[in-house]
């Protein structure tokens, strides 16, 4: 699974032309350093890869949509 959480991030990335330069995924948590367009703030950025990546991972996995039913996949914050 943890490839497909790869490919997510790097098609929401890719879609709203946001570089990833280097990036690593422990099961806890995700490191990313970005090369974000200045049009597209850094909250918004975000938002983007946590909504898409949520959504479609809860769509397609039902133990995950079960698990997290009612509750946040992401947690609410992150760090720049």
């Amino acid at each position: 699974m943890p490839t497909r959480d790869r490919d997510l991030i790097r098609e929401v990335c890719a879609a709203n032309y946001i570089d990833i330069i280097s990036g690593s995924m422990s099961p806890d948590h995700v490191h990313l350093l970005l090369s974000i367009p200045p049009s597209i703030s850094l909250a918004k950025a975000i938002q983007y890869i946590k909504v898409k990546s949520s959504r479609k991972l809860l769509q397609e996995f039902e133990p995950l949509r079960k698990r997290y039913w009612g509750r946040h996949f992401w947690g609410r914050g992150y760090f720049c």
